[in-house]
C-alpha cells in the first residue's frame, strides 16, 4: 500500500456529533494531493440547532446552512465516493468517524463509515521520535512544529488539507512511503462494489469535472477544485489552486 487516503475533516453545529454542518475532503494518491472539496452541510434530523458557541469556533450559522448546504444523505453519497477504496484520515479520527457515524444513525442512513487512521496519533508517536515532543498536539500545533504554512483553522477544507500535509511531512522525515509504515496496526483499504480502480476513476473525475464540488460559506472566499501538488511548502490556499 502506498500513501493513498482521503483526509476529512467535520464541522458541528452544537455539542451533538450526530450535528454536522461542513465537510472538507482532500484526496491523496501516491503521496500527492490530487483533489480537494468542502461543502456546508444541513444537519439531519433533530441535530439542527445551532450552538452560539460552535458558530464563535467556525463562523457557519443556520441561514448560511439552509442557504447553501448539502442535505446529509447527499453528503454521504459524496464522502461514499470520494473513500470508496480508500482510508481516510483525520485528526482525532474517532471524533471525525464518531460524526459520520451519528448523522447516518439520525438519517437513518445504513451505510458503515470509511476506515479512519488518526493523525493525532500518528504525530504522539512520532515527534518524540523526532527529538521534539509538543507541548500539545492539537492540528495547528503540529502544523506550526512541521514547518507547514498557516491556514484557517476550522475552516474544514483547510483543515482536511493540513491533515493530509501532516501525513505526508511526516512520512518524509521519517522516510516512510505506505500506510501500512505509519499505522502498522491500521486499517486497509476497502474494496468496496465499485473496486478499487472503479473508485479512484470516480475521484477523479469528479476533481475534473466538479461534480463532486459544493458550496463554500459565503463568509468565506470560494475555494476551487484543486489539481495534483506534491507538498513543497505551499499554503493550503494555493494547494487548491
Amino acid at each position: 500500500m502506498s500513501l493513498d487516503f482521503v483526509a476529512i475533516d467535520f464541522e458541528t453545529a452544537n455539542a451533538s456529533r450526530a450535528s454536522a454542518c461542513a465537510v472538507g475532503v482532500a484526496v491523496v494518491e501516491d503521496g500527492v494531493v490530487t483533489a480537494q472539496d468542502g461543502w456546508l452541510i444541513r444537519p439531519p434530523g433533530r441535530a439542527g440547532g445551532f450552538d452560539r458557541r460552535n458558530i464563535a469556533i467556525h463562523g457557519i450559522t443556520a441561514a448560511d446552512c439552509a442557504a447553501h448546504g448539502v442535505s446529509w444523505a447527499d453528503s454521504e453519497r459524496r464522502l461514499g465516493r470520494f473513500t470508496a477504496g480508500r482510508v481516510a484520515v483525520a485528526h482525532n479520527a474517532p471524533f471525525d468517524r464518531s460524526v459520520w457515524a451519528a448523522a447516518n444513525a439520525e438519517a437513518g442512513i445504513a451505510t458503515p463509515t470509511a476506515p479512519f487512521c488518526c493523525t493525532l496519533d500518528l504525530a504522539r508517536r512520532a515527534f518524540p521520535t523526532l527529538g521534539r515532543p509538543l507541548p500539545d498536539y492539537k492540528l495547528h500545533t503540529v502544523a506550526a512544529a512541521l514547518d507547514l504554512p498557516p491556514f484557517h483553522h476550522h475552516d474544514a477544507r483547510d483543515d482536511a488539507v493540513t491533515a493530509a500535509l501532516i501525513v505526508l511531512e511526516l512520512a518524509r522525515r521519517a522516510h516512510r512511503d505506505a500506510m501500512e509504515e505509519l499505522w502498522p496496526a491500521g486499517p486497509k483499504p476497502p474494496v468496496g462494489p465499485l473496486g478499487a480502480a472503479a473508485a479512484e476513476r470516480t475521484v477523479a473525475q469528479g476533481s475534473r469535472t466538479g461534480i463532486l464540488c459544493g458550496t463554500a460559506s459565503p463568509a468565506r472566499s470560494p475555494k476551487s477544485p484543486g489539481t495534483a501538488v506534491r507538498h513543497s511548502g505551499q499554503r493550503p490556499s494555493e494547494v487548491r489552486r
